[in-house]
């Protein structure tokens, strides 16, 4: 499983490097996601999965390669399946008093 938290580090890296065209970051950020995502199932470890699509959710909005509305709907199924995972219920820590 801790294989799967290589990709993710390194497609948060990607997503953050600001030195040099942002377009291939942000794509070599999406494949790294994806790498990821081929070993690492919700049932595994749900937070880490949910991370992961929060991580390429946000990947896709900064896309600028591809059709934008096609990036846009990509990010929102990302979140969609984030918030399966991170409910009220699940992180009470995280919602207001």
């Amino acid at each position: 499983m801790s294989w799967a938290y290589t990709p993710i580090k390194l497609a948060n890296a990607h997503k953050r490097q600001r030195s040099g065209d942002r377009v291939p970051n942000v794509e070599e950020a999406l494949a790294c996601y994806h790498h990821a995502f081929e070993v690492l199932k919700r049932e595994m470890k749900p937070w880490v999965w949910a991370m992961a699509q929060h991580g390429t959710a946000l990947a896709y909005v900064e896309r600028v390669d591809g059709d934008r509305m096609a990036n846009w709907t990509a990010a929102v199924a990302c979140y969609r399946r984030a918030l399966e995972v991170y409910t009220r219920e699940a992180s009470t820590q995280w919602w207001g008093p």
